[in-house]
């Protein structure tokens, strides 16, 4: 964890990422729920080419193309609530896992305690950047910030800030 978080500062110092200043909010004050985003740029990512995403509240991405029908159909599923044990997966479970990301899958929510925090995305031709900034965790204040870019050559970023989950399971990935 050492390592993501000096990652974050240098980024951080860079760029003015882990801020929601410049990008589009969504989903205020949304418990358990997902929103489309058009990427603006395509993502390949294991054998598909998106340019559609998901960003669930609950900490994921998830990644299909509606004209093929290719990746993660559950669209409309924010992954509630406390991340996956993967160990307790099951081949019959099939793909609801697969074209997903993970930078802090658990139970979050938007308390609107200030003005700024909440769900947030900002995306061209250059890139995406999904941002949950200062969300609680469910049943208590802890705040959470923490960033997931994609790039369009296939690659992407987790970027964190204030992580405090104490509460869930967590799945990062």
């Amino acid at each position: 964890f050492a390592l993501l978080a000096l990652f974050s500062i240098q980024a951080y110092a860079d760029a003015d990422w882990l801020s929601p200043n410049g990008m589009t909010k969504v989903m205020e004050g949304v418990d358990d729920g997902t929103f489309h985003v058009p990427l603006g740029h395509t993502f390949p990512y294991y054998g598909g080419i998106f340019t559609d995403a998901w960003m669930a509240t609950n900490g994921v991405i998830l990644l299909y193309d509606p004209t093929t029908q290719f990746g993660n159909f559950n669209t409309g599923n924010s992954m509630c609530c406390s991340g996956q044990d993967l160990s307790t997966w099951q081949p019959e479970q099939g793909g609801q896992f697969s074209f997903m990301l993970a930078p802090l899958w658990t139970d979050l929510v938007d308390r609107n305690l200030t003005p700024d925090d909440g769900y947030y995305y900002q995306t061209d031709k250059g890139g995406s950047s999904f941002l949950w900034y200062n969300v609680n965790e469910f049943y208590n204040d802890n705040k959470n910030t923490f960033q997931v870019n994609l790039w369009p050559d296939g690659s992407f970023d987790f970027l964190y800030d204030e992580v405090d989950i104490t509460q869930h399971n967590v799945f990062m990935g």
